[in-house]
């Protein structure tokens, strides 16, 4: 789950040294926070049982953004988890 292209951008631009930051990947251009969310959302489900859960987004990355750097895809391009998580 990586940040946005405007926060890879941003983390790339305050750490010019770090060629690294530059692209997607590598330590630090991860979204935690919704990785986290994603992952409690689908713990939830298997605690719930897939009948009782909503339907849980699992975010995406499309590559062929920004002229090829990529960006996260908009979330109405993402897919549900598969009923039936158990």
């Amino acid at each position: 789950v990586y940040l946005n292209g405007t926060a890879l951008d941003a983390l790339a631009a305050a750490n010019p040294s770090n060629r690294l930051l530059g692209v997607r990947g590598n330590p630090g251009t991860h979204d935690i926070g919704l990785a986290l969310s994603t992952f409690a959302a689908l713990d939830d489900a298997l605690a719930e049982g897939s009948a009782a859960a909503p339907p849980i987004l699992l975010p995406r990355y499309d590559k062929a953004l920004r002229g090829g750097r990529g960006d996260r895809a908009p979330r109405s391009q993402w897919p549900t988890a598969p009923v039936g998580l158990e």
